[in-house]
């Protein structure tokens, strides 16, 4: 007797309008911070552009991975970057020599409690763009893309702290670099630290997908490429706020902590210019990439 196959599970149809939610709100939020300066509250702002990323990706990532799954990435995420942003405050590396303000709120140990929840947000998106760009629509990674898919994911998550360290630390004061640095007041280690951190929490990720077995994702609906596009949509705009802080561009200078004076015109140009051919460059490829795979459906 033939068996019937089983049915493949679809995708509830309000999952797809809450992430395009996500996806306006967070883009107009940045909008009315520029047109408006000061109608958001600083913290208020922060926390938008934090948590609704971090909405953004458990909703997304629970539709692609499963709940299970995206906590053990949240979790490791979590811990490993909390882990190596105290080791670097208390001993220099693998960032270099800062200390957070108390701008961001309160802190786990001498981070942030929201700095987690960005590196989450964030992570996730490069760590979607990268599987993007390699193809590996398949969750569980196999072969190269074990490590390849960690490897690209680091670059993509470390072209976003490119695109906002100087403002964050040199101009707000979120973050104190206490020698400087030759970018605007941030260290050079301080990227290749991020790319450390970030590759260490990805890999384990890589090595626990690697190790996942098939018939655990089958109750997962798939994923067509609207799904693909909208995190590659929401990576991109991540670096939207520096585009649209040149419409109301005044010039003034900042000094860093060693003296060193840095004009902020100078500063927010050079982020302009690192988002477009980083960050928007990325989702772009990704983009095409997503249309050109023939596994994705439509």
């Amino acid at each position: 007797m033939d068996k019937t196959p089983a049915a493949v599970p679809s995708e509830p149809k309000y999952v797809s309008s809450v992430l395009w939610l996500f996806l306006v709100i967070y883009f107009l939020v940045n909008v009315i911070n520029r047109i408006f300066p000061e109608s958001i509250p600083r913290i208020v702002y922060t926390a938008l552009c934090i948590f609704l990323p971090f909405f953004f990706a458990i909703i997304h990532g629970t539709r692609r991975y499963g709940f299970k799954n995206l906590l053990f990435f949240l979790v490791v995420c979590l811990v490993i970057s909390n882990f190596f942003e105290n080791l670097s405050i208390i001993t220099g590396f693998p960032f270099g020599d800062y200390y957070y303000s108390d701008n961001l709120g309160p802190k786990i140990f001498l981070v942030p409690f929201l700095i987690g929840f960005a590196y989450f947000a964030t992570g996730y998106l490069a760590w979607i763009m990268a599987e993007a760009l390699l193809g590996a629509v398949n969750p569980i990674l196999k072969k190269g893309n074990i490590f390849f898919v960690p490897l690209i994911a680091s670059f993509g998550m470390a072209s976003w702290d490119f695109t906002f360290d100087p403002f964050s630390s040199t101009m707000n004061g979120d973050w104190v670099w206490l020698h400087g640095g030759g970018f605007f007041g941030v260290p050079f280690g301080n990227f290749l630290g991020w790319l450390f951190c970030v590759f260490t929490f990805y890999q384990v990720f890589g090595f626990y997908l690697s190790r996942q077995k098939q018939e655990s994702f089958d109750k997962i609906a798939p994923q067509n490429k609207v799904f693909w596009y909208q995190a590659a949509l929401f990576y991109g705009l991540t670096g939207i706020d520096n585009i649209f802080v040149l419409f109301r561009l005044k010039d003034s200078i900042v000094k860093d902590p060693t003296g060193r004076e840095w004009h902020t015109s100078d500063i927010f140009h050079s982020l302009a210019l690192t988002t477009i051919f980083t960050m928007f460059f990325i989702a772009i490829l990704a983009a095409i990439r997503i249309k050109q795979n023939e596994k994705i459906t439509s």
